[in-house]
């Protein structure tokens, strides 16, 4: 993706054959025409098929899933710490990648509601990887070759190919993001320690310092040269401009 911090993107560039047979982003938007909130219901049907709760009236009330206007946002899962009121806002369009995030951001809000009898002190996460983990857990159920047969997006669960380009795939995803975290948290230490990458915590090292890093773990540099008086590529990153730690993701 934008940032390479997973690369299922290029998977019909590594196995274009089965790419083409398994084209799950064709059968989703093409063939089954699915929209964000029927995505959502769906990604809701994985959760309670386990005996966990649905979504409240107000979640589906208050929510903003779906990308209009062509605007662009992260997608963040809200406790508003009312009554059953559970929110999430997306730019989501028809896609595996935004089909695996609703399920991801719906893992927060099971996480919300089974801790809403708790003080408020106590309804959030005692470590924030706890959060990130439900919902990457939950999809590698998702994407398993029965659960696509049921979804109508694969013919047969028994093609041995599938399991391959399933495996595939998810490594393509998971992985690199090891790498691109750790690089993401040692640029991030760095800096706020007041001495990155050995230049006094110069603002005009930092480009230079996040590919030094990206490199490092990653094996990857930029894709055109780089200025450190004019560009700052980590900025690009949500979770940097928020400062919203990193690491839970690995």
């Amino acid at each position: 993706n934008l940032w390479a911090q997973t690369w299922d993107n290029i998977v019909d560039l590594i196995v274009p054959d089965l790419a083409a047979r398994f084209n799950l982003d064709r059968k989703l938007k093409g063939d089954r025409k699915w929209t964000v909130p029927e995505m959502a219901r769906r990604a809701e049907a994985f959760y309670t098929s386990m005996s966990l709760p649905p979504m409240t009236a107000a979640f589906w009330r208050e929510s903003r899933l779906e990308n209009q206007n062509g605007r662009q946002c992260h997608g963040t899962a809200a406790n508003m710490f009312q009554q059953d009121d559970y929110r999430i806002l997306m730019c989501a369009e028809s896609s595996m990648e935004d089909f695996y995030v609703l399920h991801h951001e719906l893992g927060h809000i099971q996480y919300y509601m089974a801790y809403k009898d708790q003080p408020a002190i106590f309804q959030d996460d005692a470590n924030s990887a706890f959060h990130e983990s439900i919902g990457d857990a939950i999809m590698f159920g998702v994407m398993t070759p029965d659960h696509l047969e049921r979804l109508g997006l694969i013919n047969s669960a028994d093609d041995p190919d599938l399991d391959i380009y399933l495996l595939l795939r998810s490594a393509l995803n998971k992985l690199p993001q090891l790498g691109f975290g750790l690089a993401l948290e040692q640029w991030r230490w760095g800096v706020q320690a007041g001495g990155a990458g050995g230049h006094q915590n110069l603002p005009s090292h930092w480009n230079t310092l996040w590919w030094r890093m990206r490199e490092l773990h990653q094996g990857i540099q930029p894709p055109t040269l780089r200025s450190d008086s004019f560009h700052f590529d980590p900025a690009a990153k949500f979770h940097i401009v928020d400062n919203t730690p990193y690491i839970r993701f690995g």
